[in-house]
């Protein structure tokens, strides 16, 4: 899919309410409403890949490498982006894949997921507790988050395709 999207078709995909579809990102104590954007995706790279190579992806158009993160940025037609990010997930080249999210009340501001994420659980969740839910969405545990009670860092594979905002809530 090599097509690019125009300021047109953007425009319409960014108004339309039936295309907002939303999640809640609990972060220390609040909750912050993120909106699902729909026609951005990100991966990172298994390996060394050349970007002229990013632009040859079938799948989506690449835009460019967001700065500190080892993302990489691309706009995808909205129809296509569930197709897209599975088809991301399939390439053996690439470690993981993602949506993109911008704030409800600030729509301008984007959220870009990692493949690294902190989850905090009750403090009546016990420790068997935390490794049976590791294990039911093949999360990689890292380690505790010192001075975070009861949570612990997971990595987000290719075996836990589970979109990360909904494991942590």
């Amino acid at each position: 899919m090599s097509d690019s999207l125009n300021s047109s078709d953007l425009q319409k995909i960014t108004n339309d309410p039936v295309n907002s579809v939303g999640v809640v990102l609990q972060r220390g104590g609040e909750e912050l409403i993120l909106e699902k954007v729909l026609y951005l995706s990100t991966i990172r790279l298994a390996a060394e890949f050349p970007s002229e190579q990013l632009s040859n992806i079938a799948w989506g158009v690449w835009q460019y490498t967001i700065p500190k993160t080892q993302l990489e940025l691309f706009t995808i037609k909205p129809e296509q982006l569930e197709t897209a990010i599975s088809q991301a997930w399939d390439d053996k080249n690439l470690a993981f894949a993602s949506h993109v999210y911008k704030f409800k009340n600030n729509p301008g501001t984007y959220v870009y997921l990692s493949d690294q994420v902190t989850i905090q659980f009750a403090t009546w969740v016990d420790r068997e507790k935390i490794k049976s839910i590791s294990t039911t969405f093949k999360l990689v545990e890292n380690k505790p988050i010192l001075g975070l009670a009861n949570s612990i860092g997971v990595f987000v594979n290719k075996q836990a395709r589970e979109n990360p905002i909904r494991i942590t809530n």
